[in-house]
């Protein structure tokens, strides 16, 4: 079952209240080989998964299996970047990248979700900044029947290999402000209002069309909440 507060874990035993079930329609989403992030060679994909052993026995379940995929990202990647060239087509193609046996957090996320999915386990990328120091990241996370979404940091996984890899598989430490692909965040600027999106590098989409891709760091801040009063 997965625990919850600010962060959350997976721990044994039954969760303590009933799990939501995907409904088809996200099933089917979750479960995609297509769109710009799943972009691949269909034949040369499934070769390098049947090659490696990455297909689901019949008796894993949805979390043994993922768990093994993550243990073989960390046993055979390393971290950095991708040798094949992007941004081009080929070079980002899900299947370029897992045949080059290098990646960052974006690359290593997308080759977890891509043989997760190809097994039928639904599973998404979850790319955002990071609250501490704002960073760009990209974490990972499937769906397992009965448990409920279960978070996974693969590039952690990947690039610290000395600690355990449970401190990377069914852990979410709230670090991160989450900004799914396909989704916009209204937010209120200096001069002009943007909506933050996190297509292709965490764009900053302007009111007037325009939009850029700040790669540098953002600030955090502690803001204090304010009371509500009772007229309020």
């Amino acid at each position: 079952m997965m625990t919850k507060s600010d962060s959350c874990s997976l721990v044994p035993g039954k969760p303590s209240s009933q799990v939501a079930r995907l409904s088809a329609q996200e099933r089917e989403l979750y479960t995609r080989l297509s769109g710009y992030s799943m972009i691949h060679n269909a034949a040369q994909l499934r070769a390098w998964i049947e090659t490696n052993e990455l297909t689901r026995a019949a008796i894993e379940s949805d979390v043994q299996f993922a768990r093994r995929v993550h243990e073989f990202l960390r046993a055979n990647f390393t971290y950095g970047w991708p040798p094949t060239t992007w941004p081009t087509t080929t070079g980002w193609a899900v299947d370029a990248v897992a045949m080059g046996g290098q990646a960052e957090c974006y690359g290593l996320s997308r080759v977890f979700v891509a043989v997760l999915r190809a097994n039928g386990i639904p599973s998404r990328a979850l790319p955002g900044r990071l609250i501490k120091d704002g960073g760009t990241h990209v974490k990972a996370e499937f769906y397992a029947e009965g448990v409920g979404w279960v978070p996974v940091e693969v590039a952690g996984g990947v690039s610290d290999k000395t600690r355990p890899l449970s401190n990377y598989f069914g852990r979410d430490p709230a670090d991160m402000l989450i900004l799914p692909h396909a989704t916009d965040y209204s937010l209120p600027g200096p001069k002009d209002p943007v909506i933050v999106g996190s297509w292709a590098c965490f764009a900053v989409i302007r009111s007037n069309g325009t939009n850029d891709f700040p790669l540098g760091m953002w600030k955090s801040r502690t803001t204090p909440v304010r009371e509500a009063s009772a007229r309020e």
